[in-house]
This record gives structure tokens, C-alpha cells and sequence, in this order.
């Protein structure tokens, strides 16, 4: 590759950092030529490096801009083409000119967002126990996706599941005492030798600076219900389900590591490594 084409290269590799969300969800959309989940988007942004700047909460700003973007009518470029999913609006001519569109289309309302209701509002599933300093105050850490900032969720409420590899042998609540709290003391009682995984499901939304909000659950009663199958059908995750529960697609978040774990492993080496050459420190 010639100077100059690996120049133009670079240009347009730090100018795609510093695409507007509208046109980063636009690139993607492009670049896949279909239809995709609003979550997916978001962690496409970052991975085709679209946006250099971190928020805690990607995919929910990608819903917002794209249900802002589509109060535009006719001039708006995304099309709803299903619950969650979105496309370009002319990806969506194509797709109807070839007989092929899906059978939801522009008239699905921004009310049905997934990210618009429901009483859970985050969840993590299946974090590794070992992946949590618990000595002092544990951190739970998680990001949205890949490229997202990290967000601590040891101040969370709601309820949470002890995991046996797979197995299910505990459930809890978070409400008077924290997520975090609640599950040291499981790393001290007579549950401590029994699990190796968690799960939760909390009620407090996280803002995109990172932080929790407050609790305030207001829901009608299809949403309560609507929880509690969800909660269900990711804790058991029973055969005959082939989706997990709604309101989950958007809010799930991936563990983290604690980097006080990799801080106190390097310092254990240094240890080892001192003690076999002779060294005191």
C-alpha cells in the first residue's frame, strides 16, 4: 500500500471516531445491509471504532436516537422494522421491493421499545464468583457491551440466584441490604462452599454516566407479570421457551473483572519470583 493510501486510511479511521450517533448507526446499518437489534448496533459502533467516546449505557442511547430520529416522518433515515429491530429506509424499499420485508414494519410504536418499560432494568447472568474481590467491599462490575464504561453494581436492588455450575440453589432478595452485601454474606454462611456463579435482576436503571438511579418501580400489572416470567424463563430456561423474557435484549450487562484481582495475582508473582531468587521484600 502506498504514503498516500495508507494516509487516506488513517483520515478516515479518526475521522470515523468522531461520527454523531445518528451517523454511527447509520455507518452499521450500512455496512451490514440488513436489519438489526438496536443492542447489536451499539456494540457494532464500537467495534467498527465509529465512536472513540464511552457510555455506560450504548444501546439505550442508540434506541433514544433512533426513536428521536423517526419523529422526523418520512425525512428520518431508520425504519422500525420489528420490536427492537431497525433498518434504513431505503435497506426497507429494498426489502419490500423483493418480496422479502418482515411482517412488522414503520407502524410498530416507539412504545414498545424494550428500553421503555418494564420493572427489571438491568440484569447480569451467570457472573463468575471468582471474577469479584470480595475482601472489603466487593465491587460488581459489568459494561453493556464491548467498548461501553464500566458500571458498578454493588449498590443494586432486586433479587438473585446462586448458581452450582448450572444448577440453581439459591434465591435471593437485595431490598434492605445491598446486591452486594447480600451476596458476601453467602461467601461466609453456610452457602459459601455451594456456589460459583450468580445471577441478578435489579430495579434500579443505569444512567448513561454510569450511576444507578433511584428505585421507583411504576408499572401496570401486565409488567409485573411480564418480570416475573422473565426471571423464570432465564433462571430455569425451561425447553420448550425459545426466547428469553421481554424487557431483557437491551439491559443485560456482561461482567467484568475487579483489576484488584490482577493487582493482588502480579504482586504474588513478584513474591514468588523474589522468594526463588533470594530476595526479601
Amino acid at each position: 500500500m502506498s504514503e498516500e493510501a495508507e494516509a487516506t486510511d488513517t483520515l478516515a479511521a479518526d475521522l470515523s471516531q468522531n461520527l454523531s450517533w445518528p451517523d454511527a448507526i447509520e455507518q452499521v446499518l450500512l455496512d451490514t445491509g440488513e436489519a438489526m437489534h438496536y443492542a447489536d448496533v451499539a456494540e457494532a459502533v464500537y467495534a467498527s471504532n465509529y465512536r472513540s467516546h464511552q457510555t455506560a449505557t450504548p444501546a439505550n442511547t442508540v434506541a433514544s436516537q433512533i426513536s428521536l430520529d423517526r419523529k422526523k416522518g418520512d425525512a428520518s433515515r431508520f425504519l422500525r422494522v420489528g420490536k427492537g429491530f431497525v433498518a434504513l429506509r431505503e435497506e426497507r424499499r429494498r426489502l419490500l421491493t423483493a418480496g422479502t420485508a418482515p411482517t412488522n414494519d414503520d407502524s410498530v410504536d416507539d412504545a414498545d421499545d424494550e428500553t421503555s418499560a418494564g420493572v427489571i432494568q438491568a440484569l447480569g447472568m451467570f457472573w463468575n464468583r471468582a471474577m469479584v474481590d470480595w475482601r472489603g467491599g466487593p465491587k460488581l462490575l459489568g459494561q453493556q457491551n464491548a467498548g461501553a464504561s464500566t458500571v458498578d453494581f454493588t449498590q443494586q436492588d432486586g433479587v438473585y440466584l446462586l448458581h452450582d455450575r448450572r444448577e440453581v440453589i439459591y434465591v435471593g432478595q437485595a431490598s434492605n441490604q445491598s446486591l452486594g452485601v447480600r451476596l458476601k454474606s453467602h461467601t461466609r454462611n453456610r452457602l459459601a462452599g455451594r456456589w460459583d456463579r450468580f445471577s441478578w435482576f435489579g430495579l434500579r436503571q443505569v444512567e448513561d454516566n454510569g450511576s444507578l438511579g433511584e428505585t421507583t418501580v411504576a408499572a401496570d400489572a401486565s409488567h409485573v407479570i411480564t418480570a416475573f416470567e422473565a426471571i423464570l424463563i432465564e433462571a430455569l430456561e425451561p425447553r420448550q421457551n425459545r426466547r428469553g423474557g421481554d424487557y431483557f435484549s437491551a439491559v443485560e450487562f456482561l461482567q467484568v473483572e475487579d483489576p484488584a484481582l490482577e493487582e493482588t495475582r502480579r504482586r504474588t508473582l513478584v513474591q514468588q519470583f523474589a522468594s526463588q531468587v533470594g530476595v526479601n521484600l
